[in-house]
């Protein structure tokens, strides 16, 4: 059993772990490359502190930086940020095709897979996360924009989405870090969904405070143990009766 003085220096050690990283503040850039679309590029900008309220997720967040460039790639930097345990922050916002408004040619007609005869433009956003002393994250999305008629397949889960749906699937929403060798921080990009998006990433020194999904392989793996447990009860009453007999 753990002494006291054991339990007051292992309760110090948290504390001051703790105090260290809602301390540390980290700087760095985000650059975003457009690749490959169907019709006209969206406008990317700097994000909004409130995302619209039809969005989804939606809410009140620091944006990581102000986008510079008004054409691919774009990028931003930021310097200061203290995440503490879990910061979310909006990245920027995607605007379709925002000189016209309009899908442009090469876009994708799909009545089969969209739901009618509405044209959807179709691509790839690559962002690089790259933070001082920490190292990079590269992760991609793909982007779908659909201007009018039935909702985005994606979007379908949004009960706020209009005629005009967007969003942004990344390839990877789980939970990354990145390391500077004594601490850890981690990363987790947000899917969005509706028009005009702000996707949002989260950052934070404390993995217990992002969701963590349970492993697929666990269930079945306690089953096991379960079915292991009742065979072997199972056999020690055998013996037991057949000393008996």
């Amino acid at each position: 059993m753990m002494k006291k003085q054991e339990l007051a220096i292992a309760a110090a050690a948290l504390l001051a772990s703790v105090g260290i990283a809602n301390a540390t503040t980290i700087s760095g850039s985000l650059s975003v490359t457009l690749q490959s679309f169907d019709g006209s590029l969206p406008g990317i900008v700097t994000a909004p502190s409130t995302v619209n309220s039809n969005q989804k997720p939606t809410g009140t967040n620091t944006p990581l930086g102000t986008i510079t460039g008004s054409s691919s790639p774009y990028s931003l930097s930021f310097s200061g940020l203290n995440p503490g345990s879990l910061t979310t922050y909006n990245l920027f916002q995607i605007n379709p095709n925002p000189s016209s408004g309009s899908c442009g040619s090469g876009c994708v007609v799909n009545s089969g897979l969209y739901g009618d005869s509405y044209p959807v433009d179709t691509g790839t956003i690559k962002v690089t996360l790259t933070v001082a002393g920490y190292g990079s994250i590269t992760e991609t999305g793909t982007y779908e924009a659909k201007y009018g008629g039935v909702t985005l397949p994606c979007a379908a889960g949004d009960s706020n989405s209009k005629t005009d749906t967007d969003c942004i699937l990344w390839s990877n929403t789980s939970l990354q870090h990145l390391t500077n060798g004594t601490q850890t921080l981690y990363v987790e990009f947000v899917n969005a969904v509706d028009w005009d998006i702000t996707p949002m990433i989260e950052l934070g020194f404390s993995s217990s405070q992002f969701p963590t999904p349970l492993p697929a392989a666990l269930p079945l793996f306690a089953g096991g143990l379960g079915v292991m447990g009742l065979l072997g009860g199972w056999r020690k009453k055998r013996k037991a009766s057949a000393a008996t007999a």
